[in-house]
């Protein structure tokens, strides 16, 4: 349950996000608890190479153990 002020974060949440920047898109889907992203690419072609610096943002201290309860499912 949400309180003030956070009701309408609460309330968004409920029925779904959507976040549209100039590279990507991104969705929230509440009744899956799901994330999905959409890349946009240069004239809609990606590139032949990614180069990703970083495979995984680790998570905070206070989350880490259950984060690794999670992968194990």
């Amino acid at each position: 349950m949400c309180d003030p002020p956070a009701a309408e974060i609460c309330a968004a949440a409920e029925a779904g996000l959507r976040v549209e920047e100039k590279g990507f898109i991104v969705t929230y889907e509440p009744a899956t608890r799901s994330w999905t992203t959409a890349w946009k690419w240069v004239g809609g072609n990606a590139p032949e190479v990614l180069h990703n610096r970083i495979e995984e943002c680790p998570p905070a201290a206070s989350v880490k153990a259950s984060y690794e309860k999670e992968l194990e499912i």
